[in-house]
């Protein structure tokens, strides 16, 4: 703290530097402690999960900081950092409650695992209700075009 005074850093640039400091000489239970001094700390949680991902800590030590990442908006970073320490059926989980196939697509495409990158494409494959729509309306757009064709002029649009 003296040394941040003295250089004149930020809070946020000390908790930087301290997360750095305690995972690269393999301090776990100073950084645990550090994470859990406050409730949401000034860098947030994603520095932590990053240092124990590059740590190469167990899945339960990663775990126990991406659990702790709960607003909404943290869900793209959950997705990322389950990605980065390779866990990806979580990583597949949190792109499927995200809702949005480019997530699939991205956990598609950086895992190593046949059985997860088959599910990826189930997902990405089926068609979601937005897709039926616009599968529909071609459809009746067609019917409609092959109706008129054949002298049948029949309204198929629901306009009387």
């Amino acid at each position: 703290d003296r040394i941040a005074k003295k250089y004149e850093l930020s809070e946020k640039q000390l908790w930087h530097f301290k997360v750095r400091g305690f995972s690269e000489s393999g301090q776990w239970a100073i950084l645990r402690n550090l994470a859990d001094s406050r409730d949401k700390p000034p860098i947030g949680i994603k520095p932590f999960a990053l240092a124990a991902i590059k740590g190469r800590r167990g899945h339960a030590e990663i775990m126990y900081y991406i659990d702790r990442m709960t607003e909404e908006s943290d869900g793209e970073d959950r997705c990322d950092l389950f990605c980065e320490a390779g866990m990806w059926k979580k990583a597949l989980e949190e792109s499927v409650r995200l809702g949005g196939a480019t997530k699939i697509a991205h956990v598609r495409s950086v895992c190593n695992s046949p059985d997860i990158q088959r599910i990826c494409d189930e997902y990405t494959s089926s068609p979601t209700p937005t897709q039926t729509c616009i599968s529909v309306e071609s459809f009746v757009e067609q019917v409609a075009g092959t109706f008129y064709f054949f002298g049948i002029h029949k309204n198929l649009r629901g306009a009387p």
